[in-house]
């Protein structure tokens, strides 16, 4: 599977949209991997709106990524309307959207 990634312009240097560490930044799908364009066999293009710098590496607990990937983390305070809606198109509904970005307020009700 490859992937398109010549729309993005995040680069390690830039801060986390969370923390605002530098130097260890990685591209994060806002939405998922699962929503890239697909433009052929086994090819996919990435939407600049469709990520964000996170700190890394994803697999490292102490990182933005990992928390957000991981549910522990709430993305939605940090990203733009414009993000904000994609997600919503992406997860067919507000709701869906939510539970995505902002996961915290879904444990809380269920506890």
């Amino acid at each position: 599977m490859t992937r398109d990634w010549s729309a993005i312009t995040i680069e390690a240097s830039d801060p986390c949209r969370i923390c605002g560490s530098q130097g260890r930044t990685e591209r994060a799908h806002v939405s998922g991997r699962t929503y890239d364009e697909r433009t052929g066999k086994g090819r996919w293009k990435v939407h600049p709106l469709d990520i964000v710098p996170l700190c890394g590496p994803a697999l490292d607990t102490a990182s933005c990524h990992y928390g957000v990937d991981h549910g522990q983390i709430d993305l939605l305070p940090f990203l733009t309307v414009e993000e904000q809606v994609r997600v919503v198109e992406h997860r067919r509904g507000i709701e869906n959207a939510r539970i995505r970005l902002a996961p915290s307020a879904y444990k809380a009700a269920a506890a």
